[in-house]
């Protein structure tokens, strides 16, 4: 008998006097009814058949029209998207506690969101039985009083609502990107709502035929499509391809969280100029510099490009070289009308541009320099500048350089590590042993990390992190901290098949007692591979850290430089889009 992984869920989407809806009524059809599960006559399967051969182009495949009832707003959408994180949460944590069991002393990277996603779209190919095991496994199913009949969602519905999660972070700076492959035997069909199904959570999705009867090069043509259609991101993703393939399906979602200190504002590079120092300006070069594939700043880069960046203009500030500062000058200043620069461009005007300063280093003049930091600089609130330097960023420049990352209690690493000190959103869970805290991303996003204490394990902490995670989110409160956070990206990949046997449930669901004769009318249709590559960057760009206010206080000291989780989080639904741990800052690619 399937094991029913449904918890006993507190949903706190409202005050506690609102009526309870169960998530099944969120995500139902209209007028539904109880369907016999012994009897697989649902409506005519509607396939597609020949699919696109692989080797016919490499364009997404085309979206549904304006018109479609997929495409019409989904009501609720509040309502239901704090459901359904709540959902996703409790089985993304479950998830994530089985990938920690068997990889102690590893990295790993897990998107509840994106893996969410994939089941829910499997389900839309899966017989009744096989379905009933997939709300069961995802927390929405209705019970009903007749043994063999069930009630069943509307699994568009739940991909719509998860991709309004998804969009709902992006605010158009591609944070967060989809993109879904689907490769099938060439001999079979596969139905209209399984391809729908792909698209209403992903960003582009694909669609292919493939000819599996020469398995190795079926494997290499598969993972080179995959490699051009996500711009080199993913590469040699399957593996072990076999001639009796029938199904592979691939997911990747990738998220570019912003580099807390990288992204210096004018106004600071103005008071650089106004404060000279020359320890603040190699510590900003290192910081902002375009950087080798060794990861160390490009020294040798040619700044004088017609698109000058802020890290050319820290780079100035420390190489004076009189030729340089010609060069930017006249790439970078407005034009006439003749296309000459416009030497006498009033440079002083309260929105400095890069052209601006980088005539600043050109004509060094100090009443020039003290009109730039008086219009440019943060105000107090009587509308003077703060000349006390309280910059909103990180101006120090917060102790950018690499420090020991503890493995183990006896073993650590030097990794580069980033600072700030501000007010967080914080918490110390004495009776768990560790701490918590909240750094905003964006106004949409936000990560929380899970720090446990010297002499307590991670593998102490997750054990009850099902149940906790709520409880800490809800009683964070805000501190003066002096954060110190390892500079990391990881990539990951995910068998959900993997994942689900040690769950004790893919038998259910993929394996030998799943079905999926709603997917395609080929006998013995087999659903081979399911993939999910998970991408989490850190990027050079501007992050919603709390404002830097000395006035005196005395920051908590909290430094991670020791094994600790993170999770990636959408502000609004509190979904957690992303979840890992961190053992060795070192070894980020998996």
């Amino acid at each position: 008998m399937f094991f029913i992984l449904l918890m006993v869920y507190c949903l706190s989407v409202g005050a506690a006097t609102r009526v309870y809806v169960h998530p099944f009524n969120l995500f139902s059809s209209e007028n539904i009814s109880c369907e016999v599960i012994q009897t697989e006559e649902y409506k005519q399967l509607e396939t597609v058949h020949p699919l696109t051969p692989l080797q016919d182009g490499s364009d997404p495949d085309p979206r549904p029209g304006s018109t479609t009832d997929n495409l019409k707003p989904l009501k609720n959408l509040t309502q239901r998207s704090a459901v359904l994180a709540e959902l996703q949460n409790s089985l993304g944590l479950r998830m994530y506690q089985s990938l920690s069991r068997t990889h102690k002393d590893t990295n790993i990277l897990l998107s509840p969101l994106n893996t969410f996603g994939a089941l829910v779209t499997l389900y839309l190919g899966a017989s009744k039985k096989t379905a009933l095991s997939y709300q069961q496994l995802l927390g929405l199913n209705l019970e009903s009083e007749q043994a063999d009949c069930a009630y069943f969602i509307d699994g568009h519905t739940v991909l719509r609502t998860l991709q309004a999660i998804s969009e709902n972070m992006d605010e158009s700076r591609n944070a967060l990107k989809t993109l879904v492959w689907t490769f099938i035997n060439r001999d079979a069909d596969i139905s209209k709502d399984f391809l729908h199904g792909t698209q209403d959570f992903s960003d582009d999705s694909f669609v292919r035929a493939v000819d599996f009867t020469q398995a190795g090069e079926a494997e290499v043509q598969v993972n080179n499509f995959i490699q051009k259609t996500s711009e080199g991101k993913v590469k040699g993703l399957f593996k072990s391809v076999t001639s009796k393939t029938d199904f592979l399906y691939a997911s990747s979602v990738h998220f570019k969280a912003p580099y807390w200190i990288s992204q210096v504002c004018c106004s600071e590079l103005v008071s650089l100029l106004y404060w000279p120092s020359r320890e603040k300006q190699v510590r900003l070069f290192y910081i902002c510099s375009p950087r080798t594939n060794g990861g160390e700043p490009e020294a040798t880069a040619p700044y004088w490009i017609s698109q000058v960046c802020h890290s050319g203009l820290i780079s100035l500030l420390y190489w004076s070289s009189l030729e340089i500062q010609v060069k930017l000058f006249y790439f970078s200043s407005p034009r006439t009308t003749v296309g000459k620069p416009e030497a006498t461009a009033p440079y002083w005007i309260s929105q400095v541009c890069d052209s601006g300063l980088i005539s600043l280093l050109y004509w060094s003049s100090l009443e020039i320099q003290v009109k730039l930091f008086y219009f440019s600089s943060p105000r107090t609130t009587v509308g003077k500048p703060e000349a006390t330097g309280n910059w909103r960023t990180a101006l120090k420049p917060q102790d950018v350089g690499e420090q020991e990352f503890w493995t183990n209690e006896n073993a650590s690493v030097q990794v580069p590590f980033m600072t700030h000190t501000g007010d967080f959103l914080y918490l110390q869970d004495s009776a768990r042993k560790c701490s918590i805290v909240k750094i905003g991303l964006s106004k949409k996003t936000h990560m929380l990390l899970v720090l446990p204490h010297g002499g307590t394990s991670l593998q102490d902490i997750e054990k009850p992190l099902l149940t906790i995670w709520p409880t800490w989110v809800r009683h964070l409160k805000e501190k003066y901290l002096e954060l110190s956070l390892p500079r990391f990206s990881l990539t990951a990949v995910t068998d959900l098949r993997t994942v689900l046997s040690d769950m004790a449930v893919e038998k259910y669901l993929m394996g030998s007692d799943a079905s999926f004769k709603r997917m395609s009318s080929k006998e013995n249709f087999t659903v081979n591979k399911v993939l999910n590559k998970v991408m989490f960057e850190m990027t050079d760009g501007e992050s919603e850290l709390p404002n830097i206010n000395d006035d005196g206080r005395v920051a908590h000291k909290v430094s991670i430089n020791r094994p600790f989780i993170f999770a990636v989080v959408e502000e609004n639904s509190n979904a957690i889009v992303m979840i890992g741990k961190i053992n060795n800052p070192t070894n980020l690619t998996k």
